[in-house]
C-alpha cells in the first residue's frame, strides 16, 4: 500500500480528493471521520502516552471547531472533556468556554474550571463502573446513578403510579400501596418480616436493611417464581354473578 501511494503523485492524489468531495459533497467529512474512527478501533491497543496524545489532538480539534463557529456564526459554547479509563486517564481533562460563555461554570454551576472537570470525571467514572457491573451480571437491576436506591414510580405492566419517588418505602409500604391502589399477593410472610416490622428495636430504623439474607432470598425467590405479585386493587367488586353470567368473574372497578 505504501509503495502504491509513493508511485501516485501529489497532483493525482489531490485530483482524487477533489473528485471525492465533488461526489460526496454533503457527507465527505462524515465519511472521513468514520474512516478515522474505524482505523482507531481496528488498531492495536494504545499506550498511556499514545492515549494522552490522542486526547490532546481531539481536544484541539474541538476547540478549533468551536472557535471557528464563534467567529463565523456567533455560536457560543461551554464544554468539558475527560477520559473514562480510571487507571489511565487521570490527567486527561479540559474545560473550555468561548468568549461569550466565559464565567458560565462559576455563575451557573458554582464551580471553577478545575472543579467542573472533577465533577465530570466523578460522573463518568461512576457510570463506567456501574455499566461494567451490568455487563458482568447482565440482570438489568442497576438503579439510576443520579438517584441512589431509587424505585421507578410507574409500572407499565400494572398501569398504576406508585406513591414513592426516591427511597424504597419499607416502613411505609402499606400506606404507599394503599395510596397507589395496589396490593401484594403471595408475600412469604412465614419466611420474612412484613414491611415495617423489625427483629428488635435496634434494627427498627434500618428499614429494609434489617432483613436477613434468608429473608431477602425468600423475597427474591417469590418474585422470580411469580408467586409474589404486585397487583392493582379494585375499589369496587361486584357480588357473585348468577350461574348464567357469561364472564369468568364479577365486575370490578379500579381507580385508574
Amino acid at each position: 500500500r505504501r509503495r502504491l501511494m509513493s508511485l501516485i503523485g501529489v497532483t493525482v492524489r489531490t485530483q482524487c480528493y477533489d473528485k471525492f468531495k465533488e461526489v460526496y459533497s454533503d457527507s465527505y467529512q462524515d465519511i472521513l471521520l468514520m474512516h478515522e474512527e474505524a482505523s482507531l478501533l481496528g488498531s492495536s491497543p494504545q499506550t498511556i502516552a499514545q492515549r494522552g496524545q490522542g486526547f490532546q489532538k481531539h481536544y484541539r480539534r474541538v476547540i478549533q471547531i468551536l472557535e471557528s463557529a464563534a467567529v463565523k456564526f456567533g455560536f457560543e459554547a461551554a464544554v468539558v472533556l475527560c477520559g473514562k479509563v480510571v487507571n489511565e486517564d487521570g490527567s486527561l481533562g479540559h474545560s473550555y468556554n468561548t468568549p461569550g460563555a466565559v464565567g458560565f461554570w462559576e455563575t451557573r454551576c458554582r464551580a471553577s474550571d478545575d472543579a467542573i472537570v472533577g465533577h465530570l470525571k466523578a460522573h463518568v467514572y461512576n457510570s463506567t463502573s456501574l455499566n461494567a457491573v451490568d455487563d458482568a451480571f447482565n440482570d438489568g437491576t442497576r438503579n439510576d446513578p443520579s438517584t441512589p436506591n431509587s424505585t421507578p414510580n410507574h409500572d407499565p405492566q400494572l398501569g398504576g403510579k406508585c406513591a414513592w419517588d426516591k427511597n424504597f418505602p419499607w416502613k411505609g409500604m402499606s400506606s404507599a400501596l394503599a395510596d397507589a391502589n395496589l396490593c401484594i399477593r403471595g408475600y412469604p410472610a412465614h419466611k420474612c418480616l412484613l414491611p415495617g416490622e423489625a427483629h428488635n428495636e435496634n434494627s427498627r430504623n434500618k428499614g429494609i436493611g434489617a432483613l436477613t439474607q434468608k429473608e431477602i432470598a425468600a423475597l427474591v425467590d417469590g418474585l422470580k417464581a411469580g408467586t409474589m405479585l404486585v397487583v392493582k386493587r379494585p375499589v369496587i367488586t361486584g357480588i357473585a354473578p348468577p350461574p348464567e353470567w357469561s364472564h369468568d368473574g364479577a365486575r370490578r372497578l379500579f381507580a385508574n
